[in-house]
């Protein structure tokens, strides 16, 4: 049966130099008029339900476009170990020990969170700490994924000792006596993956629910689930997904990458990018090129500032490059997390050799830093930069101590990509920045100010039209969705992210204060504020 509405009384905040409209109407979930109340009331009939925004101010959906999003809720039904948790190796191990005291017999204990800039004693916990009674096998995640810490059990059961072999693509930590201290960087991380239990499909519809209610609650009408490093079996998270689009369960519109190394058999089995429903879409394939800033594993032109050297690639560059080529060959967009300025460099060259031949552009996730030579190889590919602005509101001190003043003014040079052609898109890599609210990332791309008042490189701010741009129309085109998603006006998704105030009358520091109070997916409210 089809349905019809009006949202009115609100400012619907169009494109360009068009003013505001005050009314839209709906049917089913795409916008069929718009304009002032009587005028869209003659078009869709007098008697269709109206709802009151009671003078609200009416954006585009907001969209989020690189988040974890079963990690998310699955770090919400774990052992609690982030910094706003804990705040020392002491609380970590005595929550483990409380959840060990309520976890049947034989379970494995996972957490998520821990920051070792941000505990009392500046480092993970040990394996000997984690050790429980029963010989139960802990394994806990740091906050940005490129991180893990088990204890003797877990390690015992995936065969890492002191003649274990670092991976090409990481490091096992070890004490003064070759001895693994249970920390594992990176590549690493994946020894535990082939030994820890995969979690329950239920669990993993659960982890998608407490993520949905949690993205809406922020204003996001969609968000992409970026391929996990590890956390997760293949094609897992694409199953839950899916599950819960068959059951008409999904409440916000999410994309999923999935690991570029199924390319091959995604090719035999004829999947392609975009297949999928209005509510759960196959995105891009994701690939990591190097680590993280914050392990000193993101790929540098100059040494770290602490004399920890380049970084590494997380794979030769011929295998990197036979990647991007096979990606592009049937059509898939590439999604290669590259961080440090080399990788940055490495990676948009090879997509500027095969670029993206299906209906997206291929991405850079990350691409913190970036030399002006790259950002024309960018702009001539049509790449789309994925930054993060919460890492440079948030991380800002700890980028310091890796990298030093003038390279973290350097970090997102959104003007620069602008400037030149590119049209980034905003990503908050949630759960690893824990606050994903939009209207701080717009207040820091308009700002560039961290949260200790510290403004880095002022030169690459931009407009509010421009940051809002990063989350709607700019977002929509990166999927090749434009004439779809992104805006308000006839025949598009009526997605909408509302404000009771209007946000646009306000400075970029007062912006952090000024949060959504209604989530609008398809029309239908998602989401309101209590």
């Amino acid at each position: 049966m089809v349905r019809y509405r009006i949202l009115t009384n609100a400012n619907f905040v169009t494109d360009g130099d068009r003013p505001d409209v005050g009314a839209v109407a709906i049917i089913d979930e795409r916008i069929a008029a718009l304009g002032e109340l009587q005028e869209v009331r003659r078009q869709v009939g007098a008697d269709t339900e109206t709802v009151d925004l009671q003078g609200a101010t009416v954006f585009p959906g907001f969209s989020d476009n690189h988040v974890h999003v079963l990690n998310f809720g699955r770090s919400r039904m774990g052992v609690p170990c982030w910094p706003s948790d804990v705040g020392s190796v002491g609380e970590i191990v005595e929550r483990v020990r409380q959840a060990h005291r309520k976890a049947p017999a034989g379970k494995w204990l996972r957490g998520r969170g821990y920051d070792p800039s941000r505990l009392a004693e500046k480092r993970a916990p040990t394996a000997d700490e984690l050790d429980l009674e029963d010989d139960r096998c802990v394994v806990l995640d740091s906050f940005d994924f490129h991180r893990r810490v088990g204890n003797n059990a877990a390690l015992k059961a995936a065969g890492i000792g002191p003649g274990t072999a670092d991976p090409a693509d990481g490091e096992i930590i070890r004490d003064s006596h070759g001895v693994p201290t249970g920390e594992l960087v990176d590549g690493a991380r994946g020894l535990l993956d082939r030994v820890m239990p995969p979690w329950t499909r239920d669990e993993d519809e659960t982890a998608i629910q407490i993520a949905s209610d949690h993205f809406l609650s922020l204003g996001f009408t969609g968000v992409t689930n970026a391929a996990p490093l590890t956390m997760s079996h293949r094609g897992e998270e694409v199953a839950a997904f899916l599950r819960l689009s068959e059951k008409d369960a999904l409440r916000l519109r999410f994309v999923s990458m999935m690991r570029a190394e199924l390319l091959e058999e995604a090719r035999s089995l004829g999947l392609r990018p975009g297949i999928g429903g209005p509510r759960f879409r196959l995105g891009g394939a994701k690939v990591f090129a190097d680590g993280a800033l914050g392990t000193r594993t993101a790929y540098l032109s100059e040494e770290y500032v602490d004399g920890s050297g380049l970084g590494m690639m997380r794979m030769e560059l011929s295998e990197l490059e036979d990647l991007v080529h096979e990606g592009a060959a049937s059509e898939w967009q590439m999604c290669v997390h590259a961080q440090g300025d080399s990788a940055v460099e490495a990676v948009a060259g090879m997509m500027s050799k095969y670029p993206a031949t299906g209906q997206a552009p291929h991405r850079i996730e990350h691409c913190s830093l970036t030399s002006p030579s790259t950002i024309q190889v960018m702009a001539g590919a049509g790449i789309i930069p994925v930054p993060q602005l919460g890492f440079l509101r948030y991380r800002a001190a700890d980028f310091v101590d890796a990298l030093g003043e003038a390279r973290v003014a350097r970090l997102y040079p959104l003007r620069s990509w602008i400037d030149a052609g590119l049209k980034p898109i905003h990503s908050s890599d949630s759960p690893v920045i824990a606050d994903a609210r939009p209207q701080v990332a717009i207040a820091t791309a308009m700002g560039r100010t961290d949260d200790a008042g510290n403004t880095w490189g002022p030169e690459e701010s931009v407009s509010f039209a421009e940051a809002v741009a990063m989350m709607t129309s700019w977002a929509a085109a990166a999927y090749g969705l434009e004439h779809r998603l992104g805006h308000i006006d006839i025949g598009y998704t009526a997605d909408f992210t509302v404000f009771a105030e209007d946000p646009r009358r306000h400075s970029a520091d007062e912006l952090v204060d000024i949060a959504p109070t209604h989530t609008i997916v398809g029309g239908d409210t998602a989401w309101q504020a209590v």
